[in-house]
């Protein structure tokens, strides 16, 4: 999760760093779409990383004896996997969504950083479509999170009550 964590922040600071430093306010679109495929798919691997990891919580909790039986090796690496591999399908999706969208102004966008609402701004053509694979796929995401982290609290205090 640290790995991912500095990778988010590398994927935007340096950028932003060197804009500040030459008092360019800036991004060409390519550079734009790059730094958002970056950017969602370490965001994107990060959020079902922390999935995982109240998964794991609630296992050592609940099964603390057949905690290593459970998440063996073999199924922490399948997990991990799946946290990557699912961060690069979102991102790729996203990216490509966006790269297909036709610009009316320069391919310029006048931002330290480059975010998916303002390369919207910049499009000629209806963005409505775009728009809801952006929704359902990140509502999709935070709502399946979000469900994952509250079950594993709520068994993880089920647990915590039974105890005399």
């Amino acid at each position: 999760l640290a790995c991912v964590d500095i990778g988010v922040s590398s994927v935007t600071v340096p950028r932003m760093l060197v804009d500040l430093l030459a008092e360019r306010k800036y991004i060409a679109l390519n550079e734009c779409i790059t730094q958002i495929f970056g950017f969602v798919f370490l965001g994107g691997t990060e959020v079902p990383l922390l999935s995982v990891m109240c998964y794991d919580r609630y296992v050592a909790i609940s099964h603390p004896l057949q905690y290593t039986v459970i998440m063996n090796r073999r199924f922490c690496i399948m997990l991990l996997a799946i946290c990557w591999v699912t961060g690069f399908l979102y991102s790729c999706t996203l990216t490509i969504h966006v790269s297909q969208i036709t610009f009316c102004r320069a391919n310029v966008i006048d931002h330290l950083l480059c975010e998916i609402p303002n390369l919207l701004k910049l499009a000629c053509a209806d963005t409505l479509p775009n728009e809801i694979v952006i929704f359902v796929l990140t509502g999709g995401m935070a709502l399946i999170t979000c469900l994952v982290v509250f079950m594993s609290y709520v068994h993880i205090f089920r647990v915590i009550l039974k105890i005399p």
